[in-house]
């Protein structure tokens, strides 16, 4: 049908048949032959400055689009550049598709350039931070291991995949050949488990369910309040698990990370006598680096069987998808009321909002310096209910995690805490997300790591708005310094520019905002503003989120 093609356009037609829209990458001589073929592709390539950035990216488009990224690079330094990006959406769970060149089988051992010691050099070290591997030895395999990637990155726990395709097989001649497309698999547990696990929980008289991760990526948020209504269990989260659930649902008490969370999911973790964890991994950011104390009687229900007891003991461990399993759950609730400790409910919910009234109160009560939740709150004013916040590792994400007001889906790379995340990811977003607002906050420090991506933005003209923490300095690490070293601060003040001025010159809209009485305006003009804008806005260093201040507590 197809008749004979080169290598490299059987990959393309692959990427086509996967349904593939956007791919990611930079060029190099020993994927040119892919980049050819893609000219005549209806794939939108989208060209970054950087390989960091190409991996930020897929992983961001994964995340939004529940299918793979796709991430296209040469050999050696194209690939190794990724290695961050991807170990980053291995960690927090984001379906990925590597594909990388290596060099000309036929010059392999002869030091050609690009080329390590040995081929498996680079191989190996994506062995270690993907799910499934593959290098292709044949142009006839071609089709049939792209089928399989993409299969591999979505199916039970998603994360990245890798494949590696030497130079000379996009040079060689092959027939396209048609597989079919393999649907993602996902996973229940036993009806006796099930059965269980419901008895618990009815069994129990103050259960609380910890929403980590997993619920957003196995799209399970709609299960998860469907549970907790049904049961009337109070829900707190993890802060990847913070878009899990609307911060205005009656059930809803923020983040319960142990010492470091909300003050009523303190409350209510310290009065609990059962814990339903979904989705986490329960590490050093989900648990308040392990302040958190789940009670004795733990269901704990992971899509990973390795995540499961290995810092907190299971009673019930639930191997399978979030969104099956609570499906599996809500099926079998009885027809009954559900009697709970009411006055505690209403109890949890009076500390909440008298939280949300004092970090109102102080955000106002900052007179000189901009506060910045005042950014968030002046933000919220003109963000629909569906507009995606991507935040940079850092404080920028920390603000993020407690703000108290919208229920937008929040992005952010709370398992592996990459920075230089945020800018290229507004990106992505806005391509998987074409008819949503998107905005991003990073600090400074991640803007010097990544900034260039706002090319890329004005590039293909999206309308896309980025907000910079102007402190001059890695303001999460001179908090340390402050706790640990008396605040001798070595490495961590910045020497920065005009950012503002920078996104004038080249071609978007860039504001500089110093004072609160231009903060409104100016998040108006950025977001009613056609294509690429930035806010530059110079924030008080002193301003500590309140994660931190209750660590140092």
């Amino acid at each position: 049908m197809f008749g004979i093609m080169k290598g490299s356009e059987i990959v393309v037609k692959a990427l086509e048949e996967q349904g593939v829209k956007h791919l990611f990458g930079i060029p190099g001589n020993h994927i040119l032959d892919v980049y050819d073929a893609l000219g005549k592709s209806k794939i939108k390539t989208i060209l970054c400055t950087h390989e960091p950035s190409v991996g930020f990216m897929a992983d961001t488009y994964g995340r939004i689009t529940r299918t793979p990224g796709v991430a296209l690079v040469t050999a050696g330094p194209g690939a190794l550049n990724m290695v961050n990006p991807v170990a980053q959406a291995y960690i927090e769970s984001s379906p990925m598709v590597v594909i990388a060149a290596q060099c000309n089988r036929n010059n392999w051992g002869k030091g050609c350039y690009h080329e390590l010691e040995h081929p498996n050099v680079q191989y190996n070290i994506f062995k270690e931070i993907t799910k499934w591997q593959t290098r292709i030895t044949s142009v006839n395999e071609i089709c049939e291991k792209i089928n399989e990637a993409f299969y591999q990155a979505t199916s039970n726990r998603p994360r990245p995949v890798y494949i590696e395709i030497p130079e000379d097989i996009f040079q060689e001649e092959g027939e396209f050949i048609r597989y079919k497309k393999k649907a993602s698999l996902r996973i229940g547990v036993e009806s006796k488990l099930v059965e269980k696990a419901l008895n618990m929980l009815l069994e129990a008289k103050q259960p609380v369910i910890y929403a980590g991760g997993g619920v957003i990526c196995s799209d399970a948020s709609k299960e998860l309040i469907e549970l907790s209504k049904k049961l009337r269990i109070p829900i707190v989260t993890s802060m990847m698990g913070k878009s899990s659930v609307p911060v205005d649902y009656e059930f809803s008490f923020g983040l319960g990370t142990g010492k470091v969370g909300n003050s009523a999911a303190k409350e209510i973790l310290k009065n609990a006598d059962l814990m339903f964890a979904i989705g986490t991994r329960f590490d050093e950011v989900a648990t308040g680096f392990f302040t958190l104390k789940p009670p004795k009687k733990l269901i704990h229900l992971d899509i990973d069987n390795k995540e499961i007891s290995k810092n907190y003991k299971a009673s019930l461990p639930l191997v399978g998808d979030a969104k099956m399993v609570l499906s599996q759950l809500i099926e079998k609730i009885p027809e009954k009321n559900i009697n709970r400790d009411e006055k505690s409910l209403e109890k949890f919910k009076k500390i909440k909002n008298e939280e949300k009234l004092e970090i109102k109160k102080k955000v106002d009560s900052a007179k000189e310096s901009i506060h910045p939740l005042e950014i968030l709150y002046k933000l919220d004013e003109f963000l629909d209910k569906d507009a995606i916040i991507i935040a940079d590792a850092g404080n920028s994400s920390l603000w993020v995690c407690e703000y108290p007001v919208a229920s937008h889906r929040i992005i952010a790379p709370y398992g592996y805490n990459s920075m230089g995340f945020a800018i290229p990811s507004i990106i992505a977003a806005k391509l998987a997300s074409p008819n949503k607002q998107v905005i991003g906050f990073c600090g400074d420090g991640s803007f010097l790591m990544t900034g260039m991506e706002f090319l890329t933005a004005i590039k293909y003209n999206l309308d896309v708005t980025l907000i910079v923490l102007h402190e001059n300095r890695y303001n999460i690490l001179t908090f340390f310094q402050d706790m640990k070293y008396n605040g001798r601060y070595i490495g961590t003040i910045l020497k920065t520019f005009d950012f503002a001025k920078f996104a004038n010159d080249s071609g978007g809209l860039g504001i500089k905002v110093e004072s609160k009485e231009n903060l409104k305006d100016a998040i108006k003009q950025a977001l009613e503003h056609k294509g690429p804008s930035l806010l530059d806005v110079y924030i008080d260093h002193k301003k500590i989120p309140p994660v931190l201040k209750r660590l140092r507590s």
